[in-house]
């Protein structure tokens, strides 16, 4: 009669062969990632219309800049009310009170508050609270024939 082995015995013929299928297929994974490199492509943040929104404080007015100058180049607001300057024209436009306009406050660059501090090329836009009454005359800095003025009570 032939002789039968025990269970035990195919039983350990099966785990070696389960740990050679493992140590084959990690060996087979670890020279793949050796030997295909991934390409990382590092983006740069640009600016996207949720950024501006999340910026925003909220505004009661809006004053847009176009080709032919500030829409509306006259308005009233009340103290404590903001004004959004955009620019939709193809020019830059740095919003800036007029010369020997005594707007209170100093800005980040070292002006008056009333300043926009950067030329804002087309889309971008600038908010100013005012929270002193007076009449203020502005420009844009960049083409100083575009004039506006805002009144605050």
């Amino acid at each position: 009669m032939p002789e039968y082995r025990s269970y035990s015995h195919y039983l350990w013929w099966l785990i070696g062969l389960l740990a050679l299928a493992s140590i084959a297929y990690a060996l087979q994974v670890t020279f793949q990632s050796v030997s295909s490199p991934q390409t990382v492509v590092a983006e740069i943040p640009f600016p996207t219309a949720a950024d501006y929104t999340t910026q925003q404080k909220g505004f009661q007015y809006l004053v847009s800049y176009g080709d032919d100058g500030f829409i509306p180049a006259t308005l009233t607001v009340n103290k404590g009310e903001t004004v959004r300057f955009t620019n939709n024209s193809s020019s830059p436009l740095r919003v800036v009170a007029e010369s020997g306009s005594s707007f209170p406050g100093v800005s980040d660059c070292g002006t008056s508050i009333f300043d926009s501090c950067r030329a804002l090329p087309g889309g971008e836009y600038w908010e100013l609270t005012f929270s002193q009454s007076d009449e203020w005359e502005y420009t844009n800095f960049l083409d100083a024939s575009q004039k506006g003025n805002i009144t605050v009570k």
